[in-house]
């Protein structure tokens, strides 16, 4: 299998992610707009099964189309493309973190519960430019919620990335740190996910068969479209389509 994610490859929540194995053979497309091109790629050099894990939600109609670009490429090629329609990296990490890490709890229930965000309390006017989406809101807390270590900015913060790639305590820490090396760390976000390649760290040496992750495709597509019944709930201005399937 070949595991493609659509990140930077650079982004801390990358490397905190690598940080949980020992080694890897992860793509990474760096940007959605590149996944095509990357998957179709390896479909003509590789005869692998292809696992894609794409920022997939209700209020980003480009995270959709490219979903069902890929649905359509998966089809056309005997069902090598198996799509993993996730949430996004900073809502797995928001989940992971302990409690003790926040400053402030606006906004995290709304983010781990998927809840409709646009009437939280965390989006202020000066806010609403950045937060378009959902996965913008999961960014918002962690500019404006968290630990500088943790904060998602290098402006006025001298311990920008600090928490992604050093273990706690680190030369910084504050006496409300509690002691967490990077690999705990990183272990804890990855587990977040629904699924996810063996993990060495965690002794994981499980096969995980084709249906193993066709099983959670389709899990992931009801969670997708329970999300989107939210949302119609709360926002009847704006068209919210569902996904289907691939297999």
């Amino acid at each position: 299998m070949i595991f493609v994610f659509e990140d930077m490859e650079s982004d801390l929540l990358s490397k905190l992610f690598m940080s949980a194995y020992s080694k890897n053979s992860f793509i990474y497309a760096n940007g959605n707009g590149n996944i095509i091109n990357r998957v179709t790629d390896l479909l003509e050099n590789s005869g692998d099964i292809i696992i894609v894990y794409l920022d997939t939600i209700p209020d980003n109609k480009d995270t959709i189309d490219i979903y069902s670009n890929l649905k359509r490429l998966s089809r056309k090629n005997d069902f090598r493309i198996i799509v993993m329609p996730i949430v996004c990296a900073e809502y797995y990490f928001i989940k992971s973190l302990p409690d003790f890490s926040f400053v402030s709890h606006l906004g995290l229930d709304v983010c781990r519960n998927k809840s409709y965000w646009k009437d939280s309390s965390l989006v202020e006017d000066s806010d609403r430019k950045f937060t378009r989406n959902f996965e913008k809101f999961c960014k918002l807390i962690l500019l404006k919620c968290v630990k500088n270590c943790i904060r998602r900015s290098r402006y006025d913060n001298n311990l920008y990335g600090f928490y992604y790639t050093l273990d706690c305590f680190c030369s910084k820490s504050e006496d409300n740190c509690k002691e967490i090396n990077i690999v705990d760390k990183a272990i804890s976000y990855v587990k977040q996910y629904p699924i996810v390649p063996n993990n060495n760290f965690l002794g994981e040496h499980n096969f995980l068969s084709f249906d193993d992750f066709w099983e959670v495709h389709r899990t992931l597509v009801d969670d997708f479209n329970c999300m989107v019944d939210t949302y119609r709930k709360y926002d009847s201005t704006h068209s919210y389509p569902k996904i289907d399937y691939i297999k």
